[in-house]
């Protein structure tokens, strides 16, 4: 159960909506949804309004009866994916297409701009093809997270911390501009290191 209190008309209220499974395994937790179908952005925004409201940056997923539905996640850090796909191989909701567009936001062919033919592997969870345009990126100069989201139409800042900027800073891909006392400035920025312009190079 998630608990929200918006405010309606002035009046503060409180809103209870359910998540159907949450997967606790050690220190890794899922939030999972199931729907038979969502075939429009009402649909889908009925969905996820309860994992939109979890405050935390675990994983979050839907899984719908599609049988065509191939992996892919939303704006807001939610991975989609069809049931046959999820059975037949559990760990692909790990591996997943880079946002749909939808009005507003940003289409998805900027993911495909320069991209090889083959994106190598960079992480473990999380798309190797959003993580190859962040090295891409930052191969151009310095940049705030805040302008790395929105060049890649990615809302969640605790998403996107979590799933690609802390990881590529562990694995010796990027780094924080000006060195670890710059860690918890608003403002800071990163720049990419020696391993990340193999990357981008190879």
């Amino acid at each position: 159960m998630v608990t929200t209190n918006p405010t309606i008309n002035g009046v503060r209220t409180q809103v209870t909506s359910e998540i159907d499974f949450v997967i606790n395994k050690a220190s890794e937790r899922i939030y999972v949804q199931s729907a038979f179908s969502i075939p429009d952005a009402e649909k889908r925004a009925q969905e996820t309004c309860s994992l939109r409201n979890v405050r935390d940056s675990f994983r979050k997923v839907v899984i719908t009866g599609d049988a065509h539905e191939t992996p892919w996640m939303d704006q807001n850090g939610i991975l989609f994916i069809g049931l046959k796909a999820f059975l037949l191989d559990p760990t692909r909701s790990k591996r997943c297409s880079p946002p749909r567009p939808r009005t507003g936001d940003v289409p998805c062919h900027r993911f495909e701009q320069d991209m090889p033919e083959r994106v190598p592997h960079i992480l473990e969870k999380g798309s190797d093809k959003v993580a190859y345009d962040i090295l891409k990126r930052l191969a151009d100069g310095p940049r705030r997270p805040a302008e790395l989201r929105a060049a890649l139409g990615i809302a969640s800042a605790n998403f996107f911390t979590a799933r690609y900027l802390t990881p590529l800073a562990k694995s010796g891909y990027i780094a924080v501009a000006g060195g670890e006392k710059n860690c918890y400035l608003p403002g800071k920025q990163y720049r990419i290191l020696r391993k990340g312009k193999a990357v981008v190079c190879a």
